[in-house]
C-alpha cells in the first residue's frame, strides 16, 4: 500500500506531496471507487504459491464459515513445486465431525484453485498472544517439514 500526503517542514519542497511505502509487516489494502480503504491482508501473512499471492485472511474467512470449524489459521509452508503451499490449521467445533476431505471440499466450492489449502491439519488449539492473535510463526515452525521441505 502506498500513502501520500503533504511534506512536513519548511524550505524547498514544502507543500509538495510525497509517496512512501509502508513497512513489509504492514497491512496490504485496496482503495475502491468510492475511496473506501479495504484491508486485504498483512504482507507477512500473504502466501506465495505457484506465482500467485494468496490472502490468508480470505481463506480463513471461508474456513470459519464451515460448520465444523471453530478456529482456523492459514499459513504458507515450503513446497518443492509451489514455493509455498497454502496450509490450513483447524480447531474443530466441539461435537462437530469434520475431516480433511470435508473441509477441502467446502473450500473447493468457495475458493479459486490457487487459493485452496493443499492440506488441512487438525489441532487441539492454536498458539496465540494474550490478545488472542494467532502466532503463525509458531505454526510455520511446528509444521515446516509437512511437505518434506
Amino acid at each position: 500500500m502506498l500513502t501520500a500526503g503533504p511534506e512536513r517542514g519548511t524550505g524547498n519542497g514544502a507543500g509538495r506531496h510525497h509517496i512512501a511505502r509502508t513497512p513489509r509487516s504492514a497491512p496490504l489494502g485496496l482503495v475502491d471507487d468510492d475511496g473506501l480503504r479495504i484491508m486485504v491482508d498483512r504482507y507477512k501473512d500473504i502466501v506465495k504459491s505457484g506465482g500467485k499471492n494468496v490472502s490468508s485472511m480470505r481463506v480463513e474467512a471461508v474456513l470459519h464459515a464451515h460448520p465444523g470449524v471453530l478456529r482456523a489459521a492459514v499459513i504458507g509452508l515450503p513446497h518443492q513445486r509451489w514455493g509455498e503451499a497454502v496450509t490450513a490449521v483447524v480447531v474443530s467445533r466441539p461435537g462437530a465431525v469434520a475431516d480433511e476431505k470435508d473441509v477441502l471440499g467446502f473450500c473447493r466450492d468457495r475458493l479459486a484453485g490457487f487459493e485452496r489449502p493443499k492440506r488441512v491439519v487438525f489441532a487441539d488449539g492454536l498458539p496465540e498472544t494474550v490478545g488472542g492473535k494467532v502466532l503463525t510463526y509458531k505454526l510455520r515452525a511446528q509444521l515446516a517439514e509437512l511437505y518434506g521441505g
